[in-house]
């Protein structure tokens, strides 16, 4: 296509690791070619630090390449990284997922159903979850804990079974979900728990799920995640004690009346639909950039 003259226009899911060579190897093409030229990030690991086939696809796509990325945290990581990259758009995964589900609870009572869908995993903050919930129930609250998703290394496992012995009825765990089975079991809590210190969180999807069907979220500060939240859910820093954090939210949302959580499920959705709208605005603009006259007609 480049020797013919064609001018293709090249779109680039990144990747990590070496595949990033062959990837750079793509965006160089592409700009030789002198089409457009989109790379979109997915991976948070060159990000943290240099690394050096990223240092080169900057280099080899010039200012030609338009870098999409997931949120403005990553935009921020990006320049600084990388000083010589050249046009950064932030598009937001939420663009690509179904409308907002307007699902009610199946089940409501007084009680607080705290909720955590991830692989189970001590770096996903299964940990923080159980420790939470229990610290909730000895401090007189009453809440209810719900898993789902697999327990994928034996601590979180064993983990798993300690919290089911000791919460009993007040505890739930559905192993692995089927995607058509997760908004109903997003759409029954009343806050999502993450506590996730994973070193390369990016954009986490469950965190968007839950924001869609506008159940709250509180979570660590990592990736993406800030601009994902909406109050009452809440943001924290990794120093902050995730538990104390919880009991907090806990309490307000006992508090509060039906009509108010009603209204604050209202608030999370909209925040969600702010966003999947803008996204999706800006993923068709790309689309358009790409495409140009070529565009099939919607």
């Amino acid at each position: 296509l480049v020797a013919a003259r064609r001018r293709p226009a090249v779109y680039v899911g990144g990747a990590g690791g070496e595949l990033l060579w062959f990837q750079a190897l793509v965006v160089g093409l592409g700009r030789l070619g002198g089409g457009p030229v989109v790379f979109h990030h997915h991976n948070y690991g060159p990000l943290m630090e240099r690394a050096r086939a990223l240092a080169a696809l900057v280099r080899l796509g010039g200012q030609q390449v338009t870098h999409v990325v997931l949120g403005p945290q990553m935009a921020t990581a990006l320049r600084e990284v990388y000083p010589r990259v050249g046009r950064v758009v932030v598009c937001s995964n939420a663009g690509h997922m179904a409308r907002a589900s307007t699902a009610e609870p199946r089940t409501r009572s007084d009680r607080v159903v705290l909720g955590h869908l991830s692989n189970l995993t001590m770096a996903k903050g299964v940990g923080e979850v159980v420790a939470a919930a229990q610290e909730a129930l000895r401090a007189g609250l009453d809440v209810e804990l719900r898993l789902a998703g697999p327990a994928v290394e034996p601590e979180s496992a064993a983990l798993v079974e300690a919290a089911r012995a000791e919460l009993g009825d007040r505890f739930a765990w559905t192993g692995a979900l089927r995607p058509d089975e997760v908004d109903d079991f997003v759409a029954d809590l009343d806050l999502f728990l993450f506590p996730s210190t994973y070193r390369l969180e990016a954009e986490p999807l469950v965190v968007l799920e839950a924001s869609r069907s506008g159940v709250p979220t509180l979570a660590y500060d990592v990736g993406c995640v800030a601009g994902l939240i909406d109050p009452p859910g809440r943001v924290l820093d990794r120093a902050e004690p995730f538990a104390a954090a919880v009991a907090d939210v806990v309490r307000g949302l006992a508090a509060s009346t039906p009509e108010r959580r009603a209204a604050h499920r209202d608030d999370v959705r909209r925040g969600f639909a702010a966003r999947q709208g803008a996204a999706a605005a800006t993923w068709e603009d790309l689309v358009d950039e790409l495409c140009g006259s070529e565009l099939p007609s919607r």
